[in-house]
């Protein structure tokens, strides 16, 4: 699920104005490395990406593991050519507070303020004090809930991998993991019901286990669905258990 700079290159052409590069990524909680993100870079150095901006949507940037996260605009040559766009929202559990920031050129920050004065003019006082004590929260602090949500990342993905024909990709940030199920496709439900993809799929899941998980047909990914972890390990366990045993009934 990492960007490839081969493919990059291959991607751009004279109409190609940005790359939205999203890091740690949602949904696969993918996390690029220095030296993947210097690779990049290098790519939009060349001639024909050298007038290509990044928007670098770096939200989940506190919640990787094992692996450090890197700025793109620390990368040189690249801060005068990124838009960075961060938040509130998952590294503080703020999402109701609808709170978050940009950093850019000076040019752009210009022309953003113009268009957002005039769409929502600005946060909410409430959303503004929250995000400043937010930023006052210690690092050990977050280390503890980072640490919580990597224990439930490990229970999720050795769940799955005692699951027959399930392929997974370690996620390394962010709180999703993206199942491949396509094994599974175009069989049948004991009811009748023809799982042609993940769309069908994820309905009959939630129609007869009552679990709720994301299509990845939403993200382009046709072969399986987004599991979420941001949520308690006894729900946890009985979705994990209601997936084993969904699976395990199709024929």
């Amino acid at each position: 699920f990492l960007l490839d700079p081969n493919l990059l290159r291959k991607s751009i052409n004279h109409k190609t104005r940005m790359l939205i590069f999203c890091n740690p990524s949602n949904p696969t909680g993918s996390v690029h490395s220095r030296e993947q993100c210097e690779e990049l870079a290098s790519v939009l150095k060349e001639e024909k990406g050298k007038n290509v901006l990044v928007l670098a949507d770096e939200i989940y940037e506190r919640i990787v593991y094992d692996i450090e996260h890197v700025s793109f605009p620390s990368i040189q040559g690249m801060k005068e050519r990124t838009i960075l766009i961060n938040g509130f929202s998952k590294s503080h559990a703020m999402t109701g507070y609808r709170i978050g920031y940009m950093a850019a050129p000076r040019e752009i920050v210009r022309a953003v303020t113009t268009i957002q004065g005039q769409i929502t003019s600005c946060a909410s006082s409430i959303s503004q004090i929250a995000a400043i004590a937010a930023l006052k929260v210690p690092d050990d602090v977050m280390d503890e809930s980072i640490q919580i949500m990597k224990d439930k990342r490990n229970f999720v993905i050795e769940e799955l991998r005692k699951i027959e024909n399930v392929k997974i990709s370690l996620p390394r940030g962010a709180f999703y993991v993206l199942p491949d199920i396509s094994y599974y496709f175009h069989m049948t439900a004991s009811d009748g019901t023809k799982i042609v993809g993940a769309n069908d799929f994820c309905l009959y899941f939630l129609r007869v286990h009552r679990v709720a998980v994301v299509t990845g047909e939403a993200f382009g990914y046709e072969n399986g669905f987004r599991i979420s972890y941001a949520t308690s390990m006894d729900d946890l366990a009985y979705s994990l258990q209601q997936l084993k045993v969904c699976l395990g009934s199709l024929e």
